[in-house]
C-alpha cells in the first residue's frame, strides 16, 4: 500500500512562499523546507529526539562584562544521563547553534568507532577497491576527530576489553585540546569508572580536571552504582533513598564523578598468553 505524504498547507509542497512587500513580490523559504534542512543537518538519530529547550545553548548577556554567555558548545563537558535524555539537549544545542553560525559543525562518534579507526579498520588501503572511493575513509584517528567544531563521544558502546582503549580516548582528548576545540563526553547507561573499557586512572583524572561534569537526568544505573559505593564506604547518610523514583530533569546540575588514584596503586601487567607466543602475538598483544 502506497503511503501518502502530508502536503504543507503554507506552500502546497513548493517549499517556497510568496509575500508582497511594497510593490514587489518576493519569495521566501517555507518553514517546512527549513525544517527538512535542519533535520538533514542533525541526522536521523537527533532528528527523532523530542524537541525541548536546553541550557547547553542559552545565550544571554552578562550584565557585568556585557558579553554573550551560555554557549556550552565551546566548553568541554562530561554529560551524565541516558542517551534518550541527552539527545534532546544535543538536538537543541547544535540545531540552534547552526542557525546562529552556519559554519558550525559537529560529529557524534562512539568509543567503539574510535578504537576501530585507531587500529586502521577505516583506512583507505584497508577498504575494498570497489567501494573505497565512494565511502568515507579515515587514515588516522585525526581524520575522524579533528575537523568538527564540536566532537561528541558516546561512551559505553564497547564491552570487549582492550588494552589500548583508554589510551585511544586520551589521545583523542589531547588532539582536541591541542586544537582548542570542544569535546562532549556522554556517559550513557554504563558507569564511567573502574572496570569501564575506556577508563583508567589517567583518563579519569584528566576528565575530572578539564571537563565540567553535568547531570541531565535519566541515568538510574549510574546512580545506583554510586549509591552502592557510598554504602560500601560507610557513608550511609549520602546514599540515595531507594524509595524515591528518578527525578525528572529540570535543570543542569554539576556533579562529582571520579576518584583520584590511590598513591600506592600499581597496574599489574600480564605476560603474553601461550597462544600469543605460538602465533607471534595477536592484535590484542600488539595493542
Amino acid at each position: 500500500m502506497t503511503s501518502i505524504k502530508a502536503v504543507c498547507s503554507l506552500c502546497n509542497g513548493r517549499s517556497w512562499t510568496r509575500e508582497i512587500i511594497g510593490s514587489e513580490v518576493e519569495n521566501f523559504r517555507c518553514l517546512c523546507f527549513k525544517a527538512r534542512l535542519l533535520n538533514s543537518y542533525l541526522g536521523p538519530e537527533l532528528a527523532k529526539a523530542p524537541h525541548r529547550h536546553s541550557e547547553l545553548y542559552n545565550l544571554q548577556i552578562d550584565p557585568e562584562t556585557n558579553e554573550e554567555v551560555g554557549d556550552r558548545t565551546l566548553d568541554d563537558l562530561f554529560i551524565k544521563g541516558e542517551w534518550s535524555e541527552v539527545a534532546q539537549h544535543i538536538r537543541w544545542a547544535v540545531g540552534v547553534k547552526h542557525i546562529a553560525d552556519p559554519k558550525f559543525s559537529f560529529r557524534i562518534v562512539t568509543d567503539h568507532l574510535l578504537l576501530r579507526v585507531f587500529v586502521g579498520d577505516f583506512a583507505y588501503r584497508n577498504r575494498s577497491q570497489q567501494v573505497r572511493d565512494d565511502i568515507e575513509t579515515f587514515n588516522g584517528i585525526t581524520d575522524l576527530v579533528s575537523p568538527s567544531s564540536l566532537l561528541i563521544i558516546r561512551l559505553g558502546n564497547m564491552a570487549h576489553p582492550n588494552k589500548a582503549a583508554a589510551n585511544v580516548l586520551r589521545e583523542v582528548l589531547n588532539i582536541r585540546a591541542t586544537e582548542s576545540k570542544a569535546t562532549w563526553l556522554i556517559e550513557g547507561h554504563t558507569y564511567f569508572g573502574e572496570g569501564h573499557t575506556f577508563y583508567n586512572y589517567d583518563v579519569g583524572n584528566y576528565v575530572e580536571e578539564n571537563f565540567e561534569q553535568i547531570n541531565v537526568g535519566g541515568d538510574i544505573e549510574a546512580a545506583r552504582k554510586l549509591e552502592a559505593e557510598l554504602r560500601a564506604s560507610g557513608d550511609e547518610s549520602a546514599a540515595l533513598d531507594e524509595t524515591e523514583s528518578d527525578p525528572a530533569p529540570v535543570e543542569m546540575q554539576t556533579c562529582e564523578r571520579f576518584k583520584a588514584a590511590p598513591k600506592d596503586w600499581e597496574r599489574k601487567k600480564r605476560g603474553p598468553s601461550k597462544w600469543g607466543k605460538k602465533r607471534g602475538g595477536g592484535l590484542m598483544e600488539a595493542l
